[in-house]
């Protein structure tokens, strides 16, 4: 049968003249309407959903979380999202029954001051109050068994309009070498704090010292 198809071929091109033209795998309209721009752009948004699959996929976002806090069984009742941002491994991890939601942070690498910025009762100047914690407290807590400073907050400043969370609850987990590691709890019911029990529910899936 390739040998008909390929005899056909033949004489069409013995009758017409030319070659018969191939098939193109990519749209002409990709190749010449768009340009060079419109094929990087089409690659961009391609990247972005491939990223943006990979972020909310627990399969692939599970194993790296463990390495920043690490546990024996995988907990259960989250959904979790990845978020790549250059220097930090940040994650968000959404209780499935809408009571807290917790973002876990590990710094490559953080300046002294920002670091310390992170656990003020007052953040720098910023346009509106924005980002900076309502109603601050610094304190410690214990977490399985070793003290640790924290900062507990009723909201985030410029905000208001737009956050649907309640009050928080930071906590710095960070080990000599280890590079700085936050926890930061946010309960979603409005005007709320987090509570113990939530805190105790969050940290028993997981073995924060190991």
């Amino acid at each position: 049968m390739n040998d008909t198809i390929e005899a056909a071929s033949d004489a069409e091109w013995e009758a017409s003249g030319e070659p018969p033209q191939k098939k193109r795998r990519i749209p002409k309209w990709l190749m010449f309407g768009c340009g060079c721009g419109c094929l990087v752009m089409v690659a961009a948004i391609a990247l972005l959903a491939v990223i943006g699959f990979r972020a909310v996929d627990p399969d692939v976002q599970w194993p790296k979380i463990q390495e920043v806090l690490a546990f024996d069984e995988q907990p259960t009742g989250y959904d979790v999202i990845g978020v790549p941002v250059p220097g930090v491994e940040m994650f968000t991890l959404t209780d499935e029954t809408d009571r807290y939601v917790v973002n876990l942070y590990r710094f490559e690498s953080l300046e002294a001051d920002d670091a310390e910025a992170l656990f003020s009762e007052r953040l720098g100047e910023t346009p509106f109050g924005l980002g900076q914690p309502k109603g601050a407290e610094l304190g410690s807590m214990d977490v399985q068994g070793k003290s640790v400073r924290v900062l507990r907050f009723t909201g985030m400043g410029g905000t208001s309009a737009i956050d649907p969370l309640g009050g928080g609850i930071r906590f710095d987990l960070s080990e000599d070498g280890g590079g700085m590691r936050v926890v930061e709890f946010r309960t979603m019911q409005k005007s709320a704090a987090v509570t113990d029990e939530q805190i105790e529910d969050f940290f028993g899936h997981f073995d924060v010292w190991r």
